[in-house]
């Protein structure tokens, strides 16, 4: 503690020493843990006290800081807190000092507890000034990140704006204003990048906004959301519009961004918002920044990169012993195939979740192909797609399936014996064809419909599995009890897509599947041409 802050600290707190520590107390020139140290008549040491300033005079309430003083009891507790000065409006101020709760939830916690204070409330009417209160708290007691004005977390919801796959959020325990989407396989499949609370002292017109950056695995800017704000609300709202402040941002990395200048990169502000939105970028910047600086960019890439390849071995494996059985005489050996099959059904099943499916790859499409996080499904996908043009045969469905794996292994004795009717037929065959349909549907107008739902392959990731995958992956299984391979042949619209580049005898002449790629080609097109008119 500086001579000038402990002699203003002294002056300020002289009143009210002895109605906190009683008659005759008074503050000592010792200091004690950076505090002043309060002592009795005697010249015992009953207690010691802080105010947060010059920490906390960057944390700004609503139109300024405050100076905080905290008394503490032998026992090195939190006795005491109130204001000692604030530069803050005085109605909110008022309105906080008169919420006896506030304060009283600082009694009691030690110095370490006071960097963190996960259980303070905010004061309502109040919430940035009390906020700013608990943010110079923090900061005078060491604490590298603070609460956040804006209380509520990053959800599903905001995720989804940039990464339709996200199922739950998970933040970074060293870098909390960093947080993953995670699919429902378990698998980061984005990150967003909070400004609040490392950019709430950069105030617009009138407070801070809360930002959401987010990123794609590889580290490249995907997109920018605008949150809630303090500041002016018509002013965000021209920010939250304008679609090249937003789209802006999708040039840089993190790194990038580091020492980025506004004005030479073109940056003037939004029209009619400029000290909003230029605070909005200031904002970005300064979190970008810190999280540059933390390192966790470089130490997220390599641990999910080293994750990534053990996996990509993993599946690597499991696909060279696909290929030997598929072009060998192995393939004949029934127990080898029924050994090699449960290894599918537990590794690449339930263990790594890595499954075809058409949702993802209508994801891939919309949001780019996650090359470094998903090698094992990509390796996967180059195996589906180019060994059935090369060859007759849809090694995938065959052989690396694991929902095709468990139909093979089912037995037989219930399976019909008798051709199925005609009629009945017509209704199965026509089954893959309206789902292939919905998909188009969905995807071309943009519905929100999640394309899992009509897939089993997410039941495997059984940690989030949704009911409709369990609900598809049973009804599939036990129809493929009394019908072979009933699911593969009817439902599977992955399987059909595969089973599209197989090679066979009229590869070289239009079929019904050809003009229908073309008519959902040329319906694409029309619908894209028209968006951009």
């Amino acid at each position: 503690m500086s001579r000038k802050s402990s002699a203003s600290l002294a002056t300020l707190a002289e009143e009210k020493v002895e109605a906190i520590f009683g008659q005759g107390c008074r503050i000592s020139e010792a200091t004690s843990n950076d505090r002043l140290s309060v002592i009795d008549q005697n010249g015992n040491i009953v207690g010691s006290i802080a105010q947060t300033s010059p920490q906390s005079d960057r944390s700004i309430g609503f139109s300024g800081p405050t100076n905080v003083l905290l008394a503490f009891g032998v026992d090195d507790l939190v006795r005491h807190v109130s204001i000692l000065s604030s530069g803050d409006t005085r109605d909110h101020i008022k309105l906080i000092e008169s919420d006896g709760s506030f304060f009283r939830s600082f009694e009691g916690k030690t110095v370490n507890a006071l960097a963190s204070l996960p259980n303070v409330q905010v004061v309502t009417g109040a919430t940035l000034s009390s906020a700013s209160i608990i943010q110079g708290i923090q900061r005078r007691f060491g604490a590298s990140v603070v609460v956040s004005k804006f209380p509520s977390s990053v959800s599903v919801d905001d995720a989804q704006l940039f990464f339709q796959d996200a199922k739950t959020m998970k933040q970074d325990t060293s870098f909390p204003s960093l947080w993953f989407a995670i699919d429902d396989r378990g698998r980061e499949c984005g990150w967003l990048l909070r400004t609040s609370p490392i950019s709430d002292d950069v105030v617009g017109y009138q407070g801070p906004t809360d930002a959401l950056l987010a990123m794609n695995t590889d580290g490249q800017i995907v997109g920018l959301h605008v949150g809630k704000s303090f500041d002016n609300e018509p002013y965000v709202g021209y920010v939250r519009k304008d679609a090249s402040f937003r789209s802006f941002w999708k040039k840089f990395t993190i790194p990038s961004l580091r020492n980025v200048d506004l004005r030479e990169e073109g940056m003037e502000g939004v029209s009619g918002a400029t000290m909003s939105s230029m605070a909005i970028a200031e904002a970005i910047i300064k979190a970008a920044k810190e999280l540059d600086e933390s390192n966790i960019t470089k130490i997220q890439q390599t641990q999910s990169w080293y994750g990534n390849v053990y996996r990509a071995i993993g599946t690597a494996t499991i696909i060279f012993f696909a290929i030997v059985l598929c072009f060998s005489h192995w393939r004949g050996n029934r127990w080898t195939r029924t050994i090699y099959q449960m290894v599918v059904i537990v590794y690449l099943g339930f263990l790594q979740g890595e499954l075809l499916s058409v949702a993802m790859f209508v994801g891939w499409t919309q949001n780019g192909v996650p090359w470094q996080s998903a090698t094992g499904l990509l390796l996967l996908t180059i195996t589906a797609v180019f060994i059935p043009i090369a060859t007759k045969r849809n090694i995938y469905c065959s052989h690396l399936c694991p929902h095709g794996a468990i139909q093979q292994l089912l037995p037989r004795r219930w399976q019909w014996k008798k051709e199925l009717s005609s009629w009945f037929k017509k209704v199965l065959v026509t089954i893959r064809p309206m789902l292939l349909l919905w998909v188009i549907v969905v995807v071309v107008f943009g519905l929100p419909f999640s394309l899992v739902d009509i897939e089993p392959f997410d039941a495997y990731a059984w940690r989030a599995a949704a009911i409709s995958s369990l609900i598809v992956a049973i009804c599939g299984i036990i129809f493929s009890l009394f019908v072979p391979m009933g699911y593969c042949r009817y439902g599977c619209v992955t399987g059909g897509l595969l089973n599209y580049m197989r090679r066979n005898p009229n590869n070289g002449k239009l079929q019904r599947a050809d003009y229908l790629s073309l008519a959902c080609l040329l319906v694409g097109c029309a619908i894209y041409f028209a968006d951009r008119t």
